[in-house]
């Protein structure tokens, strides 16, 4: 198994406990900075959590009191050697106040990683079951795992030798939405979130995939494959009815906490779009690179990842495009994810 070095930053977002703005976790790669920090929206009162290199993708549970994380450490190196797989990390927990760092799988998970609605559970996609991926650079086939959150009774929902990928909580947590090439293409299903039940919602033979909920829990977007190579905006109901297209060109990133919105990620720019497709405005400038995207609890604002000449940097900005503002110095930023639950962190 490679040690693989990657420079990353990730992000999510926590309400803090006594202001009104909001708190970020990073994963830094930077000399004598690596690995996960918080620091609040503002910019102000930066806090490093752990400090290993390999440190990535950090994910707030849903009540603010922890953070998830990928990692590959020394202790890990065993294991990732016995599973022979490329691209594949372990799951970490730390507490919000850099407390009680432990890892939570015992078997490597490829990077798609959630917390369950109500924090009680993680639900991820790995390839170290079916012994086709092993040795490999990239994986053949994946299945989508449950295990509650202290790592036990860790549970397979999906077949080994397809590819299974992408998974995503329903609002509720009753229900999982994942992409699947199990009828011969790339495609939207719907599943029970113990694995049972599932439906193919899309059918397509030019490929969906990445779905995301509505905060309703009654649409899926996706991206589809269908009109162009780079991909365009596209909703279902769960029931898979009334598919619509929404967008010519990008892929969905977070729906507006009401639904009204969604966000989209185009041509290395953020364009957010109304839910019906109808309306579109691009948040980011030309000259620059953008990925990503989440909004605030209340909806006004946008988080996002960006580029320009030089290290990624986190950007906020409101949704019409004006207030422009750098979050942190600290480089690079990969992914967002969004809790609307006040932290407990006293100040």
């Amino acid at each position: 198994m490679r040690s693989i070095f990657l420079c990353l930053v990730a992000a999510s977002v926590v309400q803090a406990a006594d202001k009104t703005h909001y708190q970020i976790a990073l994963s830094v790669q930077q000399e004598g900075r690596s690995g996960i920090h918080i620091i609040d929206a503002d910019g102000s009162d930066p806090r490093r959590l752990t400090k290993n290199r390999n440190d990535i993708l950090p994910r707030w549970s849903p009540d603010g009191k922890q953070i998830a994380f990928l990692s590959l450490r020394k202790q890990d190196h065993e294991l990732a050697e016995a599973h022979d797989l490329a691209f594949h990390w372990f799951l970490y927990v730390v507490d919000a106040d850099g407390q009680h760092q432990r890892r939570v799988t015992k078997t490597p998970i490829g990077t798609i990683f959630h917390w369950s609605p109500d924090g009680s559970r993680f639900l991820f996609q790995s390839s170290y079951e079916d012994p086709s991926n092993k040795g490999k650079e990239g994986a053949v086939s994946s299945a989508i795992y449950v295990m509650n959150a202290g790592g036990m009774k860790q549970k397979r929902l999906t077949p080994i030798n397809k590819i299974d990928n992408f998974p995503a909580w329903s609002p509720d947590g009753k229900q999982v939405a994942f992409t699947s090439n199990r009828d011969g293409n790339m495609d939207i299903y719907v599943m029970k979130a113990d694995g049972s039940g599932a439906r193919r919602l899309t059918s397509n033979k030019d490929g969906d995939m990445n779905p995301i909920w509505s905060p309703d829990g009654k649409k899926i977007a996706f991206t589809s494959y269908r009109r162009r190579r780079g991909g365009g905006v596209y909703s279902v109901g769960v029931d898979g009815v009334g598919e619509t297209s929404l967008a010519n060109s990008g892929r969905p990133v977070a729906w507006s906490p009401n639904g009204n919105r969604i966000l989209v990620a185009a041509d290395s720019q953020i364009v957010v779009i109304s839910a019906d497709g109808k309306n579109n405005k691009r948040l980011t400038q030309a000259g620059g690179r953008a990925l990503d995207g989440v909004f605030s609890p209340d909806g006004k604002t946008v988080f996002f990842r960006w580029k320009e000449k030089g290290d990624w940097k986190i950007v906020t900005v409101g949704l019409d495009g004006h207030g422009w503002k750098q979050v942190t110095d600290l480089s690079s930023a990969l992914g967002f994810s969004l809790s609307p639950i006040k932290t407990q962190r006293k100040r």
